[in-house]
This record gives C-alpha cells, structure tokens and sequence, in this order.
C-alpha cells in the first residue's frame, strides 16, 4: 500500500483531530464489537483545484487511486456508476440524500473533493515542523477552512454488495491558515435570543455578587462623518492640590509597543501583518523568528 499526497488544497469538511459517533444506515449509533463501545469516526474533506482538468481520475493522485481500484477489482467493478471513489464534483448540481447540492456549498465549486474516513485522530503537523514531538496538540490551531496537504492511502472496502475504495488519511499537513468555513445549519444566537429580552421567573434566586450581563454601550457617533463612531471623551483634567482651582495637564500617554519585524521561510513583516494575513497569534509564535 502506498502513501500519496495531494496537492495544497482547502479542508472543507471535517477535521482531522475529532472524532464523532459513526451511525448505522438506519440511524443508530454502530457498537464495537464487545458490543458496549460506541464506534467513534473521523473524517476529512479536502478541496483540490481542477485547474482545468474535466476528470479527477486524470490527475496524478486519482491516476494512483484508479490504479489500486483496478487491482482490487480485476472484474471491473470499479467501471460501475456506482462504485464508491471517496471523490465528489464540487461543481455538481445533484443533491445528496439530504438534498444539498455540492455546487452550493462553500468551498466546494471548481475543485474535486476527496473524503477520508476512519477511527482515529490523524496526525497533524505545522509545515516545516514534523518531529513526533511537534504533533499540533490543540484542536484549535486548525480548523475548516484553512489550507492543508493530505497524506492518505486507498484500499478496497471488499464489498460485494457496494464495491468501493476506502482513502485512509495517514498524516496532516497545516500549510496556512484560511477564511473559516462555518456550517450554514449552524445556530445563530442573535436570531434566537436577540429579538426580546428574557425575564426572570418570579421568585428567582439572585446571587448578588455577580454582576448581571448586560451588553456594551453603543459607540459614540462622530456628527462631522455619519458612520463612524468618535473617540471617547478625554478624562477630566487632574487638580493641582499645590494650586487649588487649577487643573495640571493629564500626564503624557505611554508610546505605543513597537511591532518588532518577525521572519517565515524568508519572508519578514511585522506582528501585525501576519495577523491581517490570515494567521493566528499562535501560528506566529510558534513558526516566526525576529527578523
């Protein structure tokens, strides 16, 4: 079985660090077979670029991936509509069972997408850093999204009854941080509580040591440009106790840090290009040097 890697694509689904509970075709949760575990998946979608081409089979990896579909299938299996490849047309316009298109999904449009699966986390690493000490720990420094390279292998699913391919991902690469992809059936909490106010039930127990939530004042509107909010008002001058009825001048504001010049791969900017860049504040510290 060989490993193959795919180009620099966007991760569009799933996530390479969590697992979720696998469902059955009729929507139970799977069991392990001491039949008390549940079974846990993962899974990863990554976006490839066509660049042109008109069949995902025609590319480097889906030649690789049809190659190893065509030793496992010697009876030509692998030549049915149905046969499952693990790859989607992200332009397509057929509806899965759920009734999305691909075609308008975020992410999906002009690319091939090749879905992985398994049982446990994939091995993730920031690009350059691949020791087994520098395994990103934190779920967080990746997310939908960004931009990864994927190493993966394919395997027969020795199905009869649904002949396919298993793409097993076997390491993670976050080549750089991108605009994260939030899922549309996502809840949006200012239209489910931003309509009224809750009141609390008579007889509500208050702790008054904790200050109730309340939402920040609304910013001080600049009269001279519409649309922009003001700076807040200066503090009152302090008194001169030495002079009373006087006002000293306000002590002069500490200057500003300086953003120091930090370095990637050749490339240096400041502190704060990086940020407007698309990185993290920890994406930085743990791949920038000071220049």
């Amino acid at each position: 079985m060989t490993d193959l890697i795919t180009p620099v694509g966007r991760l569009v689904s799933g996530h390479p660090m969590e697992l979720h509970a696998a469902i059955d075709n009729n929507g139970q949760p799977k069991i392990m077979r001491d039949g008390v575990t549940p079974q846990m998946n993962g899974s990863i979608g990554i976006a490839i670029a066509k660049n042109g081409a008109t069949d995902w089979k025609t590319t480097d990896w889906g030649q690789s991936i049809v190659a190893t579909a065509t030793t496992a299938w010697p009876n030509g299996q692998h030549l049915s509509p149905q046969f499952a490849w693990k790859v989607l047309d992200g332009d397509s316009t057929i509806p899965n069972k759920k009734g999305n298109r691909p075609c308008d999904r975020e992410g999906y449009p002009g690319h091939w997408i090749l879905f992985t699966g398994g049982c446990f986390a994939t091995p993730t690493y920031h690009a350059g850093r691949y020791q087994p000490h520098e395994v990103i720990q934190n779920n967080g420094e990746i997310k939908r999204g960004d931009y990864i390279r994927l190493c993966f292998n394919v395997t027969s699913n020795n199905s009869n009854d649904s002949p396919g391919m298993y793409v097993n991902a076997v390491m993670v690469e976050l080549s750089r941080a991108g605009v994260a992809i939030i899922s549309a059936s996502a809840p949006d909490a200012s239209a489910a509580f931003g309509g009224s106010a809750g009141q609390l039930p008579a007889g509500a127990l208050i702790d008054n040591n904790v200050q109730a939530s309340a939402p920040p004042p609304p910013p001080a509107h600049d009269l001279a440009n519409p649309g922009t909010a003001s700076a807040p008002p200066p503090p009152p001058p302090a008194h001169d106790l030495a002079n009373p009825g006087t006002a000293s001048a306000p002590p002069p504001p500490p200057p500003p840090p300086a953003d120091p010049l930090l370095t990637f791969n050749g490339t240096s900017q400041t502190n704060a290009a990086w940020l407007a860049g698309g990185w993290t504040q920890s994406q930085i510290d743990a791949n920038c040097t000071p220049a």
